[in-house]
């Protein structure tokens, strides 16, 4: 918590424009207690149970008033919609930190389409979605402090890892493989439990990869795969299960 500064913000010379404002007495004061997000509406559920912030989940459509503490972007892609969103955000709410999903499109590539990278935090949303305690983000070294303030005051609750800047991020990049190669054992016959519960046994996981498929979603599963496909090698390329999957939700596998 800060305390006897009149105001905080970015240098606004270098990055032309505040991070967020801070009372005198102490505590961050934003210009709306509030935390907008992008995603599952489950995400938001979990979301509000780790912040006294409110949570609000939004679409694309202008929310008119002041801007929020904080945009979480948990969507993946496809990579096109992914950029126009964040550009369309960044125009929007020209003072608010973006929390944004660097699973499929790394945080270095993100922080190219807009103007002021600096107001860029990557995460992986798997584990928010998963509830787990300690969650991974990618930041930039000279707003990392800053940053890693904010997010301990408005989530109090979690513990911030800062990793490097890969395709899948840590979690995601370890079980989107195992959803993968279990598609194929579904084709050959074995059924959703046997799987399941030879993935939890066998390795000790807190669920199965079919179970991880049907929290995150199979065809958002392929979008990791797609991405990690792309950067490191034909062996990640989406099972033609999960392909079809993509096809009837209407997510372009080549976006």
């Amino acid at each position: 918590m800060i305390r006897g500064i009149a105001r905080m913000h970015y240098n606004r010379t270098k990055f032309g424009w505040a991070i967020w404002g801070a009372r005198a007495n102490g505590g961050f004061m934003r210009m709306n207690d509030m935390i907008a997000v992008l995603g599952p509406d489950s995400l938001g559920a979990i979301i509000q149970q780790h912040t006294s912030h409110a949570v609000q989940l939004w679409d694309r459509d202008p929310h008119p008033g002041r801007e929020p503490q904080m945009i979480i972007d948990a969507t993946l892609g496809p990579v096109s919609v992914k950029r126009d969103r964040l550009r369309w955000l960044a125009d929007q709410y020209p003072q608010t930190p973006l929390l944004t999903a660097s699973s499929t499109v790394l945080f270095a590539a993100q922080q190219r389409w807009l103007p002021v990278p600096e107001r860029l935090i990557g995460f992986d949303p798997w584990l928010m979605q998963a509830n787990a305690r300690v969650l991974t983000v990618t930041d930039r070294e000279d707003t990392r402090p800053l940053h890693q303030e904010l997010l301990a005051h408005l989530f109090p609750d979690w513990q911030w890892q800062w990793v490097a800047d890969q395709v899948g991020a840590v979690f995601a990049r370890v079980i989107a493989p195992l959803v993968n190669e279990s598609m194929e054992y579904l084709s050959m016959g074995l059924t959703d439990a046997e799987i399941n519960r030879a993935v939890k046994l066998g390795l000790h996981h807190p669920k199965g990869p079919l179970e991880w498929a049907h929290l995150f979603g199979l065809s958002q599963v392929g979008l990791v795969l797609q991405a990690m496909h792309r950067s490191l090698g034909e062996r990640f390329l989406p099972h033609p299960l999960i392909q079809r999957q993509m096809a009837e939700e209407g997510v372009d596998l080549d976006a």
